[in-house]
């Protein structure tokens, strides 16, 4: 009797263990799959984003397509994603549909796990009030982090700290140097920015030819 209750345990343990790996099997396959549907989420997104029409309603429809994208993918557990999608929620008229406290959080995960342009997100909703508590001291501080690491959101945000003293003193010099940098890398506010301060004489000398040049 001993020995076959010792075989009929054996048995069932071993039982156990495939059922064990048989349900790691699954759930490993089903998270492979979601992670390569939020993937192609994401990239369709990036495509619709990159590749603007002329056409200024087709372009604003286009823009929240991207922004449910983004969302998805973030709600999936992307990674890449999650800055993104906060930042088309929590810029007026990026597409997003305002999923406010998600995308402060998706921010403050993509902020913490490396990636610059979440932090820039992050700056920007700080300086702005958006969401958070109103705190200009960390938004420079996560702003300039963001565009030392060649982010052109953060070399955007970092710009109008200097130009406004939001966080730190006050510098046109600092503030034409990173919007510099960020329309360098055609961002299109910082193209604005750029052109504005060489059409005002702030920070450089007025210069029409130039202001024109950077000036979307």
């Amino acid at each position: 009797w001993y020995q076959a209750r010792r075989r009929h345990l054996a048995v069932r343990g071993a039982a156990v263990k495939i059922q064990a790996v048989v349900r790691g099997g699954v759930e490993r396959r089903r998270y492979l799959a979601r992670k390569a549907e939020a993937e192609t989420q994401y990239r369709k997104a990036l495509l619709l984003r990159n590749d603007p029409p002329q056409d200024g309603k087709m372009w604003g429809d286009r823009k929240r397509r991207a922004a449910k994208l983004f969302e998805k993918a973030a709600e999936a557990g992307y990674a890449p994603a999650k800055a993104w999608a906060a930042y088309c929620s929590l810029i007026p008229c990026e597409g997003g549909e305002m999923k406010h406290e998600a995308a402060v959080e998706w921010a403050r995960q993509a902020s913490t796990a490396g990636d610059p342009f979440g932090t820039a997100v992050l700056a920007w909703a700080y300086l702005r009030g958006r969401w958070v508590t109103m705190d200009r001291e960390e938004a420079y501080r996560l702003a300039r982090e963001s565009a030392e690491a060649g982010d052109a959101f953060g070399q955007w945000v970092l710009g109008n700290c200097f130009q406004w003293g939001w966080g730190v003193g006050q510098s046109w010099a600092e503030a034409v140097e990173w919007y510099g940098k960020a329309a360098e890398q055609g961002h299109p506010w910082g193209l604005n920015n750029f052109g504005r301060c060489h059409d005002t004489g702030n920070g450089v000398p007025e210069n029409e030819e130039e202001a024109f040049k950077w000036q979307l």
